[in-house]
């Protein structure tokens, strides 16, 4: 028996349309939010009592 060669076509990199583009945009943007998040929370301790956030008052009316 003899081997067959196999040929491949020539590699072409790979064509990223509109769609690839925006969704690795909004991928990284994501990323960029959650990291900003987390490290946000760090130095929360840190605010003075005048900067620091309110507590959030939850009201449930009777009806």
């Amino acid at each position: 028996m003899s081997e067959q060669e196999i040929i491949l076509p020539p590699s072409q990199p790979r064509r990223e349309d509109a769609r690839d583009l925006q969704t690795r945009l909004y991928r990284e943007i994501a990323l960029a939010a959650v990291e900003a998040a987390l490290f946000a929370t760090d130095g929360i301790d840190e605010l003075p009592a005048e900067r620091a956030p309110a507590p959030v008052e939850i009201r449930r009316d009777a009806a």
